[in-house]
């Protein structure tokens, strides 16, 4: 007598994605927090933790990248932006451009260089799991960076140290960060 399968938690997670982009036009996943959705796995928060987007390719812009916001915070940051990309009135994108926020913080929609993505495509697993078979490229992010209380960006003057040391600007150092997964076995068998 043969044991009945067990489900693939992978299959259940990407039906679970597709089900929240479909309700929600969009979602966030967050990595390197510590808290994972596989089951029996041990990862270590990772000392820049990230979240990215899934579905904004579906409005025609760029999918999102955030750092050093806590799970509890990652929507207010990425909702106001795909809202006005859904309305057919994306955000600017670059450093000059300041987006206050409604009750929030001031941010700042950074372009990603491809490298970012191209060097490590596990960087965006999720996103690969849920879109890779229906589209032929990887995706163009832009970064989310946020200010400190005062409103400064990180590379301004006079940001807090501790606002700007959170989220390394991946325009300015796309290979370094955040380095690639120490729980390699565990992304191996999510290829398959």
């Amino acid at each position: 007598m043969s044991a009945d399968p067990q489900p693939d938690p992978y299959d259940e997670i990407n039906v679970d994605l597709v089900a929240k982009i479909d309700r929600y036009g969009y979602t966030m996943i967050v990595v390197g927090t510590g808290e994972c959705s596989v089951p029996g796995c041990t990862c270590q928060p990772e000392p820049y933790p990230y979240a990215y987007s899934l579905g904004l390719i579906d409005h025609d812009h760029p999918e999102l990248v955030t750092f050093g916001v806590p799970l509890s915070h990652v929507n207010t940051l990425a909702r106001p932006v795909y809202e006005a990309a859904a309305a057919g009135r994306a955000l600017p994108i670059g450093r000059q451009h300041r987006h206050q926020l409604e009750g929030g913080p001031t941010i700042s929609l950074v372009p990603v260089p491809e490298l970012w993505v191209r060097r490590d495509p596990g960087r965006i697993g999720g996103w690969l799991d849920v879109y890779s078979a229906s589209r032929a490229r990887l995706p163009s992010f832009v970064q989310i960076c946020w200010s400190d209380v005062n409103g400064a960006l990180p590379w301004e003057p006079g940001c807090d140290p501790d606002v700007a040391a959170l989220q390394p600007i991946l325009a300015d150092d796309p290979l370094r960060y955040p380095r690639p997964p120490r729980n390699s076995a565990r992304h191996r068998r999510r290829r398959r």
